[in-house]
């Protein structure tokens, strides 16, 4: 928000970007070329490069709480400069939308809400 002491910061990303955010007990884990390599290999299919990269870090030892969450952007319809980066959203016309099941947003919205359950429970059982 304009005026607050808060700090803000963007990633740039261009169609066909992949973002992993994960926990330490992934990145403490499993190295950063492995993680290239898995990521490489599931391109396509974000959540087998997950359940892979889970079972890396506790095959690894990993004991504590593992979170990965891998965004696939999808790649744009023209080629851009790699000096180019997206930073602003796009609209697209209403008839180029593709329309989702409702069921999807259902899911999305279960899947949301247990992540945060879940949150809360850790941070309620370290507190």
């Amino acid at each position: 928000m304009p005026g607050t002491t808060q700090r803000e910061e963007y990633l740039a990303t261009r169609p066909g970007d992949t973002i992993l955010l994960c926990s330490d007990g992934l990145h403490g884990r499993v190295s950063e070329a492995e993680i290239k390599q898995i990521i490489g290999e599931h391109t396509g299919y974000p959540q087998d490069a997950v359940d892979q990269l889970l079972e890396k870090a506790v095959e690894k030892g990993e004991r504590d709480d593992i979170t990965a969450v891998l965004l696939e952007l999808p790649p744009g319809r023209k080629v851009v400069p790699t000096d180019e980066a997206v930073t602003a959203p796009v609209a697209v016309p209403p008839s180029k939308v593709k329309q989702r099941p409702p069921w999807l947003w259902i899911l999305l919205a279960l899947v949301s809400g247990l992540t945060v359950v879940a949150i809360l429970l850790i941070w309620l059982k370290a507190g």
